[in-house]
């Protein structure tokens, strides 16, 4: 476990390094605020968007804050949230159109934003949704996944207790997502995205309730055939590094020339205003480079970077700072024009066709030819090789929370004292025989085997009789059976020593070998 935490309570607790990287330690003190884990699918922690997901080991990242759902449980965005209860009278429980705001353009005196939106139904029907927009900027501006789009969870416990969430959907401009039978009949609950920018523009809709549309925000390039680039830049601790270029690339039909470059980011540890320009479209290179070579991420800051063609995040999943000396990859396409009308048939007919010649044709070459044609190769080719992953997967996710500390008081020590050991002459007692190096009784070592004999008084407990004809002074036969000399009464609950007779108080070796003191077990 690389950390754990109870919920609803002040303790969390971090496995060596882990306690430096702040996703476990935001991970963990959600598990105190009370929040479950972040799922998507079957995947237990596999909803990236935020800190209830999987844990990474970076020192400053990423930055990205809780899912819908866990913002909704901390209460801290209640003024600027719409719980729409699907089935309702209220004008706003089966139709909702507006603009949704990221968490990180929270305006504590803007009235007007909306933040997050409930669709509730009765806990009989399953658990209810929540919607925000994930926008990647600011404090979410490392968010793992979905940045830039309209992000859908669904949890139990009405969003205000401790229950598991599980990522829906992750929409862009002009998708949407049905959930079919959202009150257990044949109505349904439909979102739409129908745009998405320093806002996203969303429509939900119950069993076709809603009577008046938004109109989508226009593009806002007046040229039709152009779209308009964006690139989005939070610079890490040392922004002169940073530099970018975009050029065209590919021949599209009337794409103009292109090489833009960056402008000098002199701001460390921040979101850098966005170059927006209009370009044709058609197919660009887009390169982000690091001066120094080690990227904007994540030993000397947080940086990260997101090119946007129209309103698709180009790079989404691969705009992490952590790219080393440069990342280079190419967007766009070329459209398709429109075929063009038939040509008209001619007025004039067309003249008779020449007439076929008198002259028969050549005949045909009778002589075959005299090499055969090249056999086939019969290798296959070489398969191409498996491109390796670009990113390394996810840190393991941390154990679900531990079990509470145990309320009952360990078992009480044992009263009785320890059963002293028998002295013996040329033979010792042990619980693990046969031994793989014999033991004699002064201590020495010598070769031999264990029997099962009759033991003597101090062995019990099925313990066995050893003897060696390598001992010294031994006859070469086992010894006859001796009278133990009485031991010596025992100190402080000692073992009595097997060599001398006299109390031992080292510790023994399981297994019958001497201690440092001479005792055996």
């Amino acid at each position: 476990s690389i950390a754990y935490a109870y919920t609803n309570h002040y303790m969390s607790v971090y496995s060596n390094e882990w306690c430096n990287y702040p996703s476990s330690q935001m991970h963990e003190l959600g598990h105190n605020f009370g929040f479950d884990h972040s799922n998507e699918g079957t995947q237990d922690y596999g909803d990236q968007s935020g800190m209830m997901g999987s844990s990474y080991s970076e020192d400053e990242g990423p930055l990205m804050c809780f899912n819908a759902a866990k913002s909704w449980q901390t209460g801290w965005f209640n003024e600027k949230r719409v719980n729409m209860n699907i089935g309702g009278s209220e004008a706003t429980d089966n139709c909702l159109e507006t603009d949704i705001t990221g968490q990180a353009d929270y305006v504590a005196v803007d009235t007007t934003q909306t933040i997050l939106v409930k669709m509730n139904r009765a806990s009989s029907l399953g658990r209810d949704l929540f919607l925000m927009y994930n926008k990647k900027t600011g404090v979410n501006s490392g968010t793992a996944e979905g940045g830039n789009t309209v992000m859908v969870v669904e949890a139990g416990a009405e969003g205000t207790g401790y229950a598991e969430s599980w990522l829906m959907g992750k929409l862009g401009a002009g998708q949407s997502q049905t959930f079919a039978g959202y009150l257990g009949d044949d109505r349904d609950l439909v979102i739409t995205v129908l745009s998405i920018g320093d806002t996203a523009q969303v429509k939900i809709e119950f069993d076709g309730l809603c009577t008046n549309t938004i109109a989508p925000t226009p593009s806002p390039c007046e040229n039709p055939n152009q779209k308009q680039v964006s690139v989005q830049i939070a610079t890490d601790t040392y922004p002169a590094e940073t530099s970018w270029t975009l050029k065209k690339v590919g021949s599209c039909a009337g794409q103009a020339d292109l090489n833009l470059s960056s402008p000098t980011y002199s701001t460390a540890n921040a979101v850098q205003a966005a170059f927006e320009q209009c370009v044709d479209k058609g197919q660009y290179e887009f390169t982000i480079t690091d001066a120094y070579g080690d990227g904007m991420c994540c030993s000397y800051g947080a940086g990260s970077f997101q090119v946007f063609y129209g309103d698709r995040d180009v790079f989404e999943g691969q705009s992490s700072g952590d790219f080393g000396a440069s990342f280079t990859g190419n967007f766009g396409e070329c459209d398709v024009p429109a075929s063009p009308p038939p040509t008209p048939a001619p007025v004039n007919s067309t003249p008779p066709p020449t007439p076929a010649p008198v002259n028969p044709p050549t005949s045909l070459p009778t002589t075959e030819p005299t090499n055969p044609p090249s056999p086939l190769p019969t290798n296959p080719p070489s398969p191409n090789p498996t491109a390796e992953p670009t990113n390394p997967p996810p840190t393991n996710a941390p154990t679900n929370p531990p079990t509470p500390l145990p309320s009952s008081p360990p078992s009480p020590a044992p009263t009785n004292p320890p059963v002293a050991v028998a002295a013996v002459d040329k033979y010792i007692c042990t619980k693990n025989a046969p031994l793989p190096a014999t033991i004699c009784a002064d201590g020495s070592l010598a070769g031999g085997s264990c029997s099962t004999a009759n033991a003597p008084d101090g062995c019990g407990n099925g313990g066995k009789v050893c003897w060696w004809s390598s001992c010294p002074g031994d006859g070469g036969g086992p010894p006859p059976t001796p009278t133990p000399p009485p031991p010596s009464p025992p100190t402080g609950g000692c073992p009595v020593c097997a060599a001398t007779g006299g109390p031992c108080c080292g510790t023994c070796v399981d297994g019958g070998k001497p201690s440092s003191r001479g005792c055996f077990e």
